[in-house]
């Protein structure tokens, strides 16, 4: 985790892979670790972080929104 932590806008990475809920849709959805997003709510200094991220599924692109621990993320 970067020290300051994340804002709104800011591009970063999961550094595993995570299982977690849409929060717009619910539903589980699995993240590869590696896999890019953009912090869409939060705040420097939090411990979870709302992030986007666009995905590919069997049917096309999916934009999934899902909380993710501080400790899970990095700057892509």
């Amino acid at each position: 985790m970067h020290a300051e932590g994340y804002k709104e806008k800011d591009v970063v990475q999961v550094t595993r892979a995570l299982k977690a809920e849409d929060v717009h849709r619910g539903g589980a959805v699995n993240v590869s670790s590696g896999e890019e997003g953009t912090v869409v709510r939060g705040e420097p200094g939090g411990s979870e972080y709302d992030v986007e991220f666009i995905l590919n599924s069997k049917r096309g692109l999916y934009s999934a929104v899902l909380i993710v621990k501080a400790e899970d993320l990095a700057f892509a």
